[in-house]
């Protein structure tokens, strides 16, 4: 669940230090990002290839379970970010923080504060009915097996519980959203580049030069390879503005498309149906979608005097924009298409609509400049990685480590490039990164460590709600695994490039120009 804490020990000690050398810095400017220029970098961590697949993860649950499923996703994302990942705090503040915040039991902070001293010191608890009031289960435990273990992070919650091998599969999880992100992020270049040169280069579909393997390495080297050599998110907030603008001109262009288009579209069968099956999809590609806790440490770490009041502040307003933005995205793109969208919203739409032809370029411009940010949550990684136990994430300025970052962003970027020329369908890499790492970050891992570091025998009632959730988690991923698979076989949520059957008759009948 919380993501960001998958960053190494040395970088939480190097941003926990941030605010100390603030003080030192009287300017404070250097590498330093605003409060409007982080929420831009924020929301654009957030609003990513995701929003694309957000209309088809409504068709998968059905349009009252999906928005109930993508609202909730987005409050939970709302409440953890917020009060989770506020550094640097005590455990007692992070606790109290937490429960004046839900507002859900009448304790002052100096009686919180003490009950923090006391489970740490005793191991005395309050019954867990009282903490099943809050929003998101995941986080209490987080919490809680972080006074247990006496750690404040989520890779030493994991470390404390399993050992070396807990704190590995972390930062490999930690690992595997990013990168499979950045793939994500060149399928939808490779749909969308691909289609439209087809359209106005007047060349075949098969023709070399719109090759989508060819299409994804020129805008790699061009745009995502240089932007992410760039040293840190502070650097970045030009960009990311940019990349808003574009994300809503495109949901304009979805929206005009709703009330031009979508008369023409026929609606399937179960257009309006409650609920569906495709459950397992749908939560999947909407915790895909709203996964950001991975570049939270790098955000705050930009943050120009990051204090608890601004980072609370920035967080409001970035994942309440984000939800948003991803609701919308989900709701008009649905409303068009029903039952026949599909996994990237933009093959739905026609080769010759201008409009929209402009919106899929305008979209690839928003992806190459948001696969950058992921880039380097996957970058500080490894570097932290490969510093070692004792290696210092403060020597990233010397020119060892500056060649250093050059290789490895160079192979990450190259990797991802390679792999994403193996599949056209977005919606399989979507419901991959979900239940590959969204789902076990989310739900399995907070659940299994505190079934192991809570004291008390497995067999406690209070330990229910936990085994409870892990058996959640392990069931979406194992069925999540499964429906790739099948997905994967009968090609039931891609087009390749297809033009839709309605195309002709919205031609024929309009003369839309852009």
């Amino acid at each position: 669940m919380d993501a960001s804490d998958a960053t190494c020990e040395e970088e939480t000690r190097h941003i926990l230090s941030v605010e100390g050398q603030h003080a030192k810095d009287e300017d404070g400017k250097k590498d330093c990002s605003s409060l409007p220029a982080a929420s831009f970098n924020y929301v654009n961590s957030i609003v990513g290839s995701g929003i694309i697949g957000m209309a088809f993860a409504l068709n998968q649950a059905g349009i009252l379970l999906g928005l109930i499923l993508i609202i909730g996703l987005g409050m939970v994302k709302y409440i953890e970010v917020t009060l989770h990942n506020i550094y640097p705090l005590s455990r007692e503040a992070v606790f109290t923080f937490w429960i004046l915040e839900n507002a859900y039991v009448p304790m002052c902070t100096c009686c919180l504060s003490l009950y923090s001293k006391m489970y740490i010191r005793f191991k005395f608890a309050l019954p867990i009915t009282k903490l099943l009031q809050v929003t998101d289960y995941s986080l209490i435990i987080l919490i809680r097996s972080s006074l247990i273990s006496g750690t404040n992070s989520y890779q030493g919650v994991m470390k404390a519980a399993f050992g070396k091998v807990g704190y590995s599969v972390l930062s490999l999880l930690q690992f595997i959203y990013p990168f499979i992100a950045m793939i994500s992020y060149n399928v939808i270049v490779g749909d969308t580049v691909t289609k439209v040169l087809t359209y106005y280069a007047g060349l075949e579909s098969g023709s070399v030069w719109v090759r989508r393997e060819l299409v994804i390495t020129i805008m790699t080297l061009c745009l995502s390879l240089p932007l992410s050599l760039c040293d840190g998110m502070a650097k970045f907030a030009r960009v990311s503005f940019i990349s808003l603008v574009v994300t809503a001109f495109v949901l304009f262009a979805i929206i005009i498309r709703l009330f031009t288009l979508g008369p023409f579209v026929p609606q399937s069968n179960d257009a309006w149906v409650l609920a569906k099956p495709g459950i397992t999809q749908a939560v999947a590609i909407a915790s895909f979608a709203y996964m950001c806790h991975h570049s939270t440490f790098l955000l705050y770490g930009s943050l120009k005097q990051p204090t608890e009041a601004r980072w609370a502040r920035l967080t409001h307003v970035s994942v309440f924009t984000s939800a948003l933005i991803e609701i919308f995205f989900a709701l008009f793109g649905y409303a068009t298409f029903t039952g026949f969208v599909q996994g990237d919203l933009l093959e739905n739409y026609c080769r010759g609509d201008h409009l929209m032809n402009a919106a899929r370029i305008m979209f690839c411009v928003t992806i190459l400049l948001t696969s950058p940010i992921e880039c380097f949550v996957a970058r500080d990684l490894i570097m932290s990685t490969l510093s070692g136990p004792d290696g210092s994430c403060e020597e990233s300025t010397s020119k060892t480590n500056f060649l250093s970052k050059i290789i490895v962003t160079f192979s990450l970027v190259t990797a991802t490039c390679l792999i994403s020329f193996s599949t056209d369908c977005l919606s399989i890499v979507l419901e991959f990164n979900g239940v590959f790492a969204a789902i076990p970050l989310a739900y399995i891992l907070p659940a299994l460590c505190y079934i192991r570091l809570e004291p008390s025998s497995w067999k406690t009632w209070h330990k229910l709600p936990a085994i409870m959730m892990a058996f959640f988690g392990i069931l979406m991923s194992f069925s999540g695994l499964v429906m790739i698979f099948v997905n994967w076989g009968m090609n039931s949520s891609c087009s390749h490039g297809a033009e839709m059957s309605y195309c002709p008759l919205w031609v024929n009948n309009t003369q839309t120009k852009f």
